[in-house]
């Protein structure tokens, strides 16, 4: 049954994947070889000063062992998103092995041998090139090999920083709790892997000496090897003329978080923009947090960001939210946006996708749990699982807290957005935050306590729109204005439900409300 799904799902996704493999076989290329650049030379020098070899070795070391995700926080503000800031977070993960490959094999090296060459008038070139590096080659291989293999695993993270690759049919996969998206995304990243490992393995023995006997077969492999490196050195080479030829045309970027619903709002705006004005737009999805769309839009990465009135007052703007009146919310939002970012900020869609805490529906009847003060007061007999944006914002937990005066779960588990459902359902944790319009509380046996103290301020959700965009393309914001008020709870509940529970498309799901409201 399983086999059946994922083979429809390729066969319906086979176009999609082919670019996403792309990007991703791309930039990993582009990551190791620059790693090469470095890390051999590195290596080379360290050989010849223990002092330097500490210092690097144990910076190498300290910088991997930084959450690759936490790499990719740092560098986007400083590169902007995309495939630079993925490329640079790889490169970092993959200097260790050959840094420590190339060091470890040169100083293997016997020094009698180092004496001899020099005794026979090589100069330091020469025995580096006809004696070093030649006894370090299998050492330097194995570290380009494990260099090779983790940077193909550490790219999928890319999808979080808007570079596509493989990651975003794991990072959708989860958000919608399709085995099948992520196997799309795992299984061609591991095949990579294992074809990169078996290319660099076959290299690696063909520098080895042969035999008389062997050497026409050798011939021939080697071509054939050399045609197959050279056409995966050529993949990076072309994307980068590709994407520095569409970075050269007008175009509008349209940015989304890394979630089911953030997603298909950002397809509801690029396809509108594009059937009213005529324009290009690229899509930046699956951005990775608050902090990568703020630094985004903040860089002039992403033109239009969809977020929510009461994520953008606490969150973006850091105010106090001491109302939850929508609009005098939603008023804040737009003088504080205008004020501090200088964008400016659409009508509300019409949906509210505001936090609800969803309880176990057996642990609710026993505590007789109907809202949110109730689930306060029997906190110390429950399990928290929350995402780390709940747990963290002061719109959250830290709300709960502040207003009730304490909310002291027995446990409290940073959860994935899509997994803490699954947590609910298997009765690993006994609550979970959850949102208004999400379509998975609806496959999980919980109980929906109501906010009858109006804590969660609304969410009202809005797009963000670059002010430099707004002055030069009026019409942009004409084309998304056309949405306000369009999008109720239930149409929002029932595309988030297409998506997450019947497998379709965003960008389809998207285009088919637009369609239906005569919109495209």
């Amino acid at each position: 049954m399983m086999f059946d799904a994922f083979i429809r799902v390729f066969l319906e996704r086979r176009a999609e994947l082919g670019d996403l493999f792309l990007d991703h076989l791309g930039m990993t290329m582009a990551a190791v070889v620059v790693s090469l650049l470095i890390g051999i030379p590195l290596g080379i020098r360290m050989q010849r000063s223990r002092a330097l070899a500490g210092v690097l070795l144990g910076a190498a070391n300290v910088l991997q062992s930084i959450p690759s995700i936490a790499l990719l926080a740092f560098f986007v503000p400083v590169v902007g998103i995309g495939a630079p800031s993925a490329v640079l977070m790889v490169i970092v993960y993959a200097l260790l092995p050959i840094l420590k490959g190339t060091y470890t094999g040169l100083q293997g090296v016997d020094p009698k041998l180092l004496e001899v060459a020099r005794g026979m008038g090589m100069s330091e070139w020469q025995r580096l090139r006809r004696v070093s590096l030649p006894l370090a080659f299998p050492y330097i291989m194995s570290g380009v090999r494990v260099s090779a293999v983790s940077s193909v695993g550490t790219m999928t993270i890319a999808a979080f920083a808007g570079a596509g690759g493989l990651g975003w049919f794991v990072n959708v996969g989860l958000n919608s709790q399709s085995t099948e998206l992520v196997l799309l995304g795992a299984i061609p990243a591991s095949l990579t892997a294992i074809g990169l490992d078996f290319l660099l393995g076959r290299m690696e023995a063909l520098a080895r000496p042969a035999k008389h006997a062997e050497r026409p077969r050798r011939r021939c492999e080697a071509l054939l090897l050399a045609a197959v490196a050279a056409a995966l050195l050529a993949v990076p080479v072309v994307q980068g003329v590709r994407s520095a030829a569409a970075a050269s045309e007008p175009r509008i970027v349209v940015g989304s978080f890394n979630f089911t619903e953030s997603t298909i709002v950002g397809h509801l705006a690029a396809q509108l923009i594009e059937a009213r004005t005529g324009l290009a737009v690229e899509r930046r999805f699956n951005l990775g947090g608050l902090r990568l769309g703020t630094a985004a839009l903040e860089s002039g990465d992403v033109d239009i960001l969809p977020v929510y009135t009461g994520t953008a007052l606490a969150n973006i703007l850091k105010e106090n939210v001491d109302t939850t009146d929508p609009d005098t919310v939603y008023r804040r939002v737009v003088d504080g946006m205008r004020r501090s970012y200088g964008a400016a900020v659409t009508k509300p869609l019409g949906f509210n996708n505001t936090y609800v805490m969803a309880v176990a529906a057996e642990k609710a009847r026993a505590l007789g749990l109907t809202t949110v003060r109730d689930l306060v007061r029997a906190a110390p007999h429950l399990r928290l699982g929350a995402t780390v944006d709940f747990i963290e914002r002061e719109d959250g937990l830290p709300k709960m807290k502040s207003f009730y005066g304490s909310a002291d779960f027995t446990e409290v588990r940073g959860l994935d957005s899509a997994l803490r459902y699954e947590a609910l359902a298997s009765g690993e944790v006994d609550v979970v935050d959850g949102f208004a319009t999400d379509a998975l509380l609806t496959k999980t046996p919980s109980v929906l306590l109501k906010d009858a103290d109006r804590i969660f301020p609304p969410y009202d959700a809005i797009y963000v729109v670059r002010g430099e965009l707004e002055s030069q393309r009026p019409e942009v914001l004409d084309a998304l204005e056309l949405l306000a008020g369009a999008v109720s709870d239930e149409d929002m509940r029932r595309m988030n439900r297409a998506v997450d529970v019947e497998g379709k498309n965003a960008a389809d799901v998207a285009r088919e409300f637009l369609s239906a409201r005569g919109l495209v």
